[in-house]
């Protein structure tokens, strides 16, 4: 009957919170490691011997398959005019940093591309003194649907160099073909590592703020500072102290989580810059090559399909890896609107200095994500991107445009050799 009682008041049981708190952190790794074997087989989160061997053998193998594509790059997908061809040849330059960029890292820093559980474990255990609860099923199967695109995008967008390839029977093709689906399969790699990292992280800031809510709604025992009696008829030295021990932990839970997203931000940081700046440059490619199939005056459904799935892919890449730090960022400073709701009318001078130092805090450790320092990864670098664009799809039609004018008007003038062949003193007349 003892145990029955303690199936139902569920809150007091000590050590099944202990059990609790193990099975967390054991479905927070299981439900990390789907995408962390994909990205073994990648080459990336390998840290013992045969797998930093077998990150040198992916770094060579993906070198020689870069340099044998890039040989018959021109015979085998150039474009009609020498502006198409650089555009062409410039996605297949960033594609091949963006690769190597990843498995350079890997093989000098192996876990960089991992999750720093050993940081997360002490934030857990103290979120979780307070009743927090802490579930990772959803993360399991988002990496599991992650994991088939991962598999699928690849293919689907690469139809067209598929059929290629086949038609062809072209060796140098097959070489082109697994040169972008490896750079693809790592760019959707490690886009969801660091989005599934920030979501984890997210979630314990959530955790964090849903506390904060309570002590607000008097739910918690420090909720007695906002009930409208005097402070010497309800505080003992007890909850004093209680009350600003509370305090104190929220604040030394927020600093370590803002930590633990600066690890995650820095180690990603690389990535995140080459990312940004290829998304940049195929969406113009793309953009382009779209618009020099319409001026073709023959509209290639397929050639438009190809580029607009793949113009769709790597602006929805920035818009996913923008929502998630943009997510992540709002719910750590959504803290500081929670504290400046406290009431400092407070005669208690060592509680009102709690909540000055945390709100101090909170001024400093104001959470943005960047691409190693060089922008802010948000919805406002999306409008940049959208704008810089713009302008240099601009400055290619112009200079297509150009090209095209230049043509035409060469083509109405007279032929040199035939004036200098009737006129043998032409250029003496002419002087």
């Amino acid at each position: 009957m003892q145990f029955d009682r303690m199936k139902f008041h569920r809150p007091v049981s000590t050590s099944k919170m202990h059990t609790y708190t193990k099975n967390v952190q054991m479905n927070l790794k299981s439900a990390l490691r789907p995408l962390q074997r994909v990205s073994q087989v990648l080459g990336l989160n390998l840290s013992n011997l045969l797998g930093r061997i077998y990150t040198w053998f992916i770094f060579m193998t993906f070198f020689a398959i870069t340099y044998g594509g890039s040989s018959q790059l021109c015979s085998l997908d150039c474009g009609k005019n020498a502006i198409d061809s650089f555009v062409i040849w410039i996605q297949y330059a960033a594609n091949t940093v963006l690769a190597l960029t990843v498995i350079t890292c890997s093989l000098f820093k192996p876990h960089q591309h991992g999750f720093p559980h050993h940081d997360l474990a002490p934030i857990d255990k103290v979120l979780e003194s307070f009743g927090a609860r802490l579930t990772n099923n959803r993360l399991f199967w988002t990496e599991m649907f992650q994991i088939v695109l991962i598999v699928a995008v690849p293919l689907l967008f690469g139809f067209q160099d598929i059929r290629k390839s086949i038609q062809l029977k072209s060796f140098y093709y097959s070489l082109y073909w697994l040169h972008y689906y490896y750079s693809v399969s790592v760019s959707i790699v490690t886009d969801c590592l660091f989005v599934n990292y920030l979501n984890i992280i997210r979630e314990r800031f959530q955790q964090l703020n849903k506390l904060m809510t309570l002590i607000e709604k008097e739910k918690l025992p420090l909720t007695i500072t906002f009930l409208g009696i005097s402070d010497s008829d309800i505080f003992c030295g007890q909850y004093k102290g209680d009350v600003i021990s509370k305090i104190q932990k929220f604040r030394s839970l927020h600093h370590d989580l803002y930590t633990l997203s600066i690890k995650v931000n820095v180690n990603f940081g690389i990535q995140l810059l080459v990312n940004s700046t290829i998304s940049l440059v195929i969406t113009t490619g793309q953009l382009y090559e779209s618009y020099l199939n319409f001026i073709d005056n023959r509209l290639n459904v397929e050639q438009i399909m190809y580029n607009t799935l793949w113009t769709f892919f790597y602006v929805f890449r920035l818009i996913y890896v923008s929502h998630a730090c943009n997510r992540t960022k709002n719910e750590a400073r959504y803290t500081s609107s929670l504290l400046y709701k406290f009431s400092l009318k407070s005669k208690l001078q060592d509680l009102r200095n709690e909540v000055i130092h945390f709100s101090l805090q909170l001024i400093h450790e104001n959470l943005t994500f960047t691409a190693c320092g060089f922008f802010d990864i948000d919805f406002r670098m999306l409008c940049s991107i959208i704008g810089t664009v713009t302008t240099y799809l601009v400055i290619l039609i112009q200079m297509d445009l150009s090209r095209i004018e230049l043509t035409s008007t060469t083509s109405h003038l007279p032929s040199t050799r035939k004036f200098c062949s009737s006129s043998p003193n032409a250029s003496r007349d002419f002087v």
